[in-house]
């Protein structure tokens, strides 16, 4: 899965960065089933995102009254197979540097550059 989209969503309670009783907390919403990026962004404006958002908080951390809004318009962000981190590194690189066959024959399969100098 790539990463799609992310958005801000607040909790009351809870840990982390706090504001006004709230602690904001990101999520990535990753791409499933052939979704692109645009798409995502058009179900998380749809009234039942976050009603799902907030039973999926709660059945994994069932201490805190989560109650999600956006702080901020969701937004699509496309990621290229080929995109380098703030080292120079692309996926390829991690994966290789982590012994990760499964992964390097994945990236090499879907277009990634084996040559990249990073």
């Amino acid at each position: 899965s790539v990463t799609n989209s992310q958005h801000d969503i607040g909790n009351a309670g809870g840990t982390g960065i706090t504001t006004q009783g709230c602690a904001l907390v990101s999520l990535n919403i990753k791409a499933a089933g052939g979704l692109d990026a645009m798409e995502i962004e058009s179900k998380m404006t749809e009234p039942s995102f976050l009603p799902q958002v907030e039973r999926m908080l709660t059945e994994r951390i069932r201490t805190v009254a989560w109650q999600p809004r956006f702080t901020e318009p969701p937004k699509a962000i496309k990621y290229h197979i080929d995109d380098t981190d703030k080292l120079g590194c692309t996926a390829m690189h991690w994966a290789a540097l982590n012994d990760r066959r499964d992964l390097i024959a994945w990236l090499a399969q879907s277009g990634a550059n084996v040559s990249a100098i990073g």
